[in-house]
C-alpha cells in the first residue's frame, strides 16, 4: 500500500488537468441490396408529413419506440446489424498533460441498453426536401464493457495495464437532434440524415469496475473506489470525446434506414 499516495497524485492530476482523446472505429457492416420496396422493419410505424405537427410527433415517437426492440437482433434486408449489444470493434483512449501520460486500446466495446431506450417527447419540421426531429430520450441503463490493454506514467512512475472495463451509466437522458436533405440515389428519393448532436446529456450516476489498472491490487482497488467517489468529474472531462463516438455510430445506424428506404415510404405525402 505504500504506493497509495502517489497513486492518489496521479489520479487528481488526471482528473484536473488532463486532455482527454477517445476514438473507435465503427460497427461492422453486413452485406445487403438495395431495394427500394424492401420489406420494412415489423412494428415500424409508417406516419405521415403533412399533417398536424402534434399528430406527426406522436406518430413518430410511438414509431422509434416500436423500432428499436424489433431490431435488437438485427434486421438483414436493410443490413442493419445487432443494435443489443452495439459492437465497437476498436476503441481508443488517450490523454497528455506534461509528464503525465497514459493511452488505452479496448477491443469488441459492447454497449447495451440501447434498445431499451424510452422515448420521452418528439418535436419535427419537414417538407418535401429537408428534416429536422428534435427527441427527448431516456436510457434507463447503458452498459459499456471491454477488453483493454494500456500504459501510461508520470515522471519516473511507469505501468503498463490490461484487463477488463466495465461501465455502467445509470438514468441517462438526453435529446438527440437530427437533420437531413433529400439526396436522389438511383431515381429513387431518400432523406439522408447529414447531421446529427446529442445535446443536454445527462447522467444520475456512473460506476468503473475495471481489473489490471495497476499490477498491485491493493493500488488498483483504491484507484477503482477514487474513481467511484469522484465519478461526475470523470464524467465532465470525457462527455465530449463520447459523444465524437457515439454520435457517429449513432449516424450511422439512424441512415441504416434513412439512407436505405426512400423518403416517400418513410413519411407518406399524404
Amino acid at each position: 500500500m505504500h504506493h497509495i499516495p502517489k497513486i492518489l497524485t496521479l489520479l487528481v492530476i488526471i482528473l484536473n488537468t488532463s486532455e482527454i482523446v477517445i476514438g473507435a472505429d465503427t460497427n461492422e457492416t453486413i452485406e445487403w441490396t438495395r431495394n427500394p420496396e424492401v420489406e420494412l422493419p415489423p412494428c415500424l410505424i409508417i406516419c405521415k408529413r403533412n399533417v398536424a405537427a402534434q399528430e406527426r410527433n406522436e406518430c413518430i415517437k410511438n414509431s422509434i419506440k416500436g423500432y428499436l426492440p424489433s431490431v435488437k437482433e438485427g434486421y438483414a434486408p436493410l443490413g442493419i446489424e445487432p443494435i443489443e449489444p452495439y459492437i465497437l470493434p476498436k476503441n481508443r483512449l488517450e490523454f497528455r498533460q506534461g509528464e503525465l501520460y497514459a493511452k488505452m486500446i479496448m477491443k469488441d466495446t459492447a454497449i447495451a441498453g440501447i434498445s431499451k431506450t424510452e422515448i420521452i417527447n418528439v418535436r419535427s419540421k419537414v417538407n418535401s426536401q429537408k428534416l429536422y426531429i428534435e427527441m427527448d430520450v431516456r436510457f434507463p441503463k447503458i452498459f459499456i464493457e471491454a477488453d483493454y490493454k494500456g500504459r501510461g506514467g508520470y515522471n519516473e512512475f511507469k505501468v503498463n495495464s490490461a484487463g477488463h472495463a466495465k461501465m455502467t451509466l445509470t438514468n441517462a437522458t438526453g435529446t438527440w437532434k437530427f437533420l437531413g436533405k433529400t439526396e436522389t440515389i438511383e431515381n429513387e428519393e431518400y432523406m439522408i440524415i447529414n447531421s446529427l448532436d446529442l445535446a443536454n446529456f445527462v447522467v444520475q450516476n456512473m460506476h468503473f469496475d475495471i481489473s489490471g489498472l495497476f499490477p498491485d491490487p491493493d493500488v488498483n482497488e483504491f484507484a477503482l473506489a477514487f474513481l467511484n467517489q469522484v465519478w461526475q468529474s470523470v464524467y465532465q472531462q470525457i462527455l465530449p470525446q463520447l459523444k465524437s463516438v457515439w454520435e457517429p455510430a449513432t449516424l450511422d445506424m439512424v441512415n441504416k434506414i434513412f439512407a436505405r428506404v426512400p423518403y416517400r415510404r418513410l413519411l407518406l405525402k399524404e
